[in-house]
């Protein structure tokens, strides 16, 4: 996701410019994943990757009362949610 929406995320040169920031899963769940790291609103939807580099979730939301408390959904409770194209575009069955 991009907080500050499209013009935001666009450089002079009108190329995408994403960032990456660190973070430890503090609870994980067949539902949700809660982890400590930075997020921002707006991330919803954006993944969740592991230290290999896997997508293992998709953000999903963050507490403006608590920052640096994020939520997301695991990726096995998000698959089966993908239109049949989707998964097959994926090589997921």
């Amino acid at each position: 996701g991009f907080p500050a929406g499209a013009a935001a995320a666009l450089d002079e040169t009108r190329t995408v410019r994403t960032s990456m920031s660190a973070g430890i899963f503090s609870k994980v769940t067949a539902e949700q994943i809660q982890f400590d790291g930075f997020t921002v609103g707006g991330s919803s939807g954006s993944p969740v990757f592991n230290a290999n580099g896997e997508v293992v979730a998709v953000h999903r939301a963050g507490l403006r009362e608590a920052a640096g408390l994020g939520f997301a959904i695991p990726i096995k409770a998000v698959i089966p949610l993908l239109p049949p194209d989707a998964r097959a575009e994926l090589g997921i069955r």
